[in-house]
């Protein structure tokens, strides 16, 4: 399937059924929820 690619900081961490959601606030100032599993990379900066 297709990969979607989202960069930018982690901002809040949500549990819907049981399953980790990373908050990440791009760019543009939107949010993106993200199932945990998905992530691929993280970074301090």
């Amino acid at each position: 399937g297709m990969t979607e690619i989202v960069i930018g900081r982690v901002v809040q961490l949500t549990v819907r059924n049981g399953e980790q959601f990373l908050g990440i606030q791009e760019a543009n100032g939107g949010i993106v929820d993200v199932k945990a599993t998905a992530i691929q990379q993280i970074r301090e900066n």
